[in-house]
């Protein structure tokens, strides 16, 4: 299955640097076992974006993983765009996640829950802690993270 990120710099003021999230985002495709085919850099209405096209064995798996990562990171989840091929590749591709507010979600199947996540805030700790603990994240702790969103979905 493939996946499209994309991200874009320079959209808010305090947004990380543009190295800083390039070296983000690839860490977060390559320990979620995301293999980065190649890497598109552009600029659309005065924002530039760096697109990373990945090729994954399980879709539904890779996307668990980086889901939760993207949203504990708010320099992340304010700054990419993620689709998904759908069952007829590109032609109904699924958008996994948009940083711009009011967009429609499209969901894979068994994916996790969009809500609730911990935040850095939540956890007392600044982003950057926050990113680097979860990219050393067990399945363990994953999966006591899994079970603890399911259990407040069912409330």
């Amino acid at each position: 299955m493939k996946f499209s990120i994309q991200l874009h710099y320079n959209i808010f003021p305090e947004q990380d640097t543009s190295e800083n999230l390039l070296a983000k985002v690839k860490t977060l495709i390559e320990n979620s076992e995301g293999k980065i085919e190649n890497i598109e850099n552009g600029i659309k209405d005065n924002i530039s974006f760096s697109t990373f096209n990945v090729q994954v064995i399980d879709g539904v798996s890779f996307w668990n993983k980086i889901k939760p990562k993207i949203y504990l990171d708010s320099s992340i989840d304010n700054s990419l765009i993620v689709v998904a091929e759908g069952k007829d590749g590109w032609n109904n591709y699924l958008l996994l996640h948009h940083y711009e507010e009011g967009q429609s979600i499209d969901r894979l199947e068994e994916e996790l829950p969009a809500w609730p996540w911990p935040t850095a805030e939540s956890m007392n700790k600044s982003q950057e802690e926050t990113f680097e603990d979860i990219l050393e994240w067990t399945e363990q702790e994953e999966s006591e993270l899994l079970a603890l969103i399911n259990a407040r979905n069912d409330d």
